[in-house]
């Protein structure tokens, strides 16, 4: 952390007295005032750096990696790829799990976040009660639908 402020730092003042020995050079400007103005380039640097350390020594992690172990909800099948809405933003998605033994993943399913892969994320279904994890059922049951009991299909009502 020290040691790269350090290097940004000193690189800076490298080209603050060099950009200041030509001035002198060429425009006459007095000693002093080259010698203040790094003392001055110096003191600005020591004053911040218990500020700002923290910028420094952050560890740089890929922009996907705060959404890993999110809970995400299916917006459009994903069969294995598709799209999921995590934390009101829409993102593209392959799913571990989606093939022929466990079929697609459908609109609604809840799923968590595993991984990304460049701008995709990993996705993979995540347990549940049924109508958390219920495809289209699920959506309309969440919206306001009532579950038949005698032939487990759905009705949409209108929630009056």
């Amino acid at each position: 952390m020290v040691l790269k402020y350090a290097a940004i730092h000193l690189t800076e003042l490298a080209v603050v007295v060099l950009v200041l020995l030509l001035v002198r050079h060429f425009l006459g400007i007095p000693a002093w005032l080259v010698v203040a103005v790094v003392a001055v380039a110096i003191a600005k640097d020591l004053a911040f750096f218990p500020k700002v350390w923290k910028a420094y020594a952050a560890v740089d992690q890929p922009p996907l990696a705060e959404l890993v172990g999110q809970e995400a909800t299916v917006l459009y099948a994903l069969d294995p790829v598709g799209y999921v809405m995590v934390r009101g933003e829409l993102w593209k998605a392959v799913s571990v799990q989606a093939g022929a033994l466990t079929g697609p993943l459908r609109p609604g399913e809840r799923v968590r976040v595993r991984a990304s892969r460049g701008m995709t994320l990993v996705v993979e279904r995540t347990p549940g009660p049924p109508w958390a994890t219920g495809g289209e059922a699920g959506v309309l049951i969440a919206a306001g639908g009532q579950e038949d009991g005698a032939s487990g299909g759905v009705v949409a009502t209108s929630g009056r």
